[in-house]
C-alpha cells in the first residue's frame, strides 16, 4: 500500500518497522534482479548480438599519431565522425559508461590520461589510449538508442574487442530519508509527469497546439526549463517531476560513484532543488557559490541525505583488444 502525504509534509507509514522491513525486502529484490539481468551477459565477440542493432556499411579507421591532447566526436544522420579520440573513451561510449564513474564501472580503473601509444602498440593498456580518426557511415539514419549497440559493434569487428558486462560489489552513494517518514519541503507528492508531457509534445499531429507544459504550484513551470544555472552566482536549480528515479537520474550526473535508490519512496514526485554548480570549486576556486553543496541541498531542501554504501552493481571488463589495420 502507498503512503499518503498530509499537508504537514509528514508521510504516514503503518510502522516504522513494517517500513524497515519492506525497504530491505525491497533492496533484496533489487539485488536478484540486478544479478538476474548479469547472467544475460553481452560478450563482444561471441555473436548474440540484438537483433535490433544496426551497422555501419562503411568505416574508415586511421591511427592519430600526432600526440595531440584534444579530441572530438560527433553522431550525425548516418555518420559518426571522430577525430584523435582515445579507444578507452570508445569503449565507454560503447557501453553507455558515464564519464564521472569510469573508474568504478571500469575493472581496472581507467588509463592515465596522459598516456599516447603512437606506436608498436601491443598490451592491452597499450592499446586502449592509442587514439583514432573515425569516420563510419550508415544505409539509414538510427535512433538515439542504438548509438551505444552500433558502436560496440564496430569495436568487435574492426578492434577485436573482447569485453564482458559482470556482476561485483562496489562502493556507491545510497540515497536514504534524511528523517524516516517525511518529505523535505521542496519534494511533494504529485501527479504532474515531465515525461508523459515531453512524450505527448513529440506526438502531436503536425499543427496541432502542443499541450501546456506541467506547473507548480505557484504556477511555475516544472518542465523544460531544466537546469537553470546563475552563473555568476554558481547555482544550478533544478525542477522536475515525474517517477521518483527521474529524480535520482538528475543528480547522479553530479557524483563520483554509482547511486542507488534506497529512500523506498514510490509513485510521483515533483521537486525544486538548488545547489552550487557542479565542480565549480575544482574549475574556478576563487568563486564562492551562493548555494549549498549537493549534499546539503538534498538534505534541506528535499528531505534526502547521501550515504557512502556498497551494492552489487554491473562492470565492464575488457579482456583483450587490437589495433585494426588502415584503411
Amino acid at each position: 500500500m502507498m503512503p499518503t502525504r498530509h499537508c504537514t509534509g509528514r508521510v504516514n507509514v503503518t510502522t516504522g518497522r513494517a517500513r524497515k522491513v519492506w525497504v530491505h525486502v525491497r533492496a533484496l529484490v533489487t539485488v536478484l534482479l540486478v544479478v538476474l539481468l548479469a547472467s544475460v551477459v553481452f560478450t563482444a565477440g561471441q555473436g548474440n548480438d540484438q537483433k535490433d542493432r544496426f551497422k555501419f556499411e562503411v568505416a574508415s579507421i586511421r591511427h592519430n599519431t600526432t600526440a595531440e591532447k584534444s579530441y572530438s566526436s560527433q553522431w550525425q544522420p548516418r555518420r559518426f565522425v571522430a577525430t584523435n579520440i582515445p579507444l578507452e573513451t570508445l569503449v565507454l561510449m560503447a557501453f553507455d559508461i558515464p564519464p564521472n564513474l569510469a573508474r568504478h564501472l571500469l575493472v581496472g580503473g581507467l588509463s592515465d590520461p596522459r598516456k599516447n601509444c603512437t606506436k608498436n602498440c601491443s598490451s592491452r593498456d597499450e592499446i586502449l589510449t592509442a587514439r583514432f580518426d573515425i569516420q563510419a557511415t550508415l544505409a539509414e539514419e538510427i535512433p538515439r538508442s542504438q548509438y551505444a549497440p552500433t558502436l560496440r559493434q564496430l569495436l568487435q569487428e574492426r578492434f577485436n574487442l573482447k569485453a564482458h558486462l559482470e556482476i561485483r560489489e562496489i562502493p556507491v552513494y545510497a540515497l536514504t530519508m534524511l528523517h524516516e517518514g517525511r518529505l523535505g519541503a521542496q519534494l511533494r507528492r504529485s501527479e504532474q509527469d515531465c515525461d508523459a508531457w515531453y512524450r505527448a509534445r513529440k506526438n502531436s499531429a503536425p499543427g496541432a497546439a502542443s499541450p501546456p507544459p506541467p506547473s507548480d504550484a505557484e504556477g511555475r513551470p516544472l518542465c523544460g526549463v531544466g537546469q537553470m544555472s546563475r552563473i555568476a552566482e554558481s547555482i544550478l536549480v533544478r525542477r522536475g517531476a515525474g517517477d521518483f528515479s527521474a529524480l535520482v537520474n538528475e543528480i547522479r550526473g553530479d557524483l563520483n560513484l554509482p547511486i542507488v535508490d534506497r529512500t523506498g519512496l514510490e509513485g510521483k514526485f515533483e521537486w525544486e532543488l538548488t545547489s552550487e554548480l557542479p565542480a565549480i570549486r575544482e574549475f574556478a576556486p576563487s568563486v564562492v557559490p551562493k548555494a549549498p553543496t549537493l549534499d546539503i541541498a538534498l538534505q534541506d531542501q528535499l528531505g534526502l541525505r547521501l550515504v557512502r554504501s556498497t551494492a552489487p552493481f554491473q562492470v565492464l571488463v575488457i579482456e583483450s583488444v587490437a589495433v585494426p589495420s588502415p584503411n
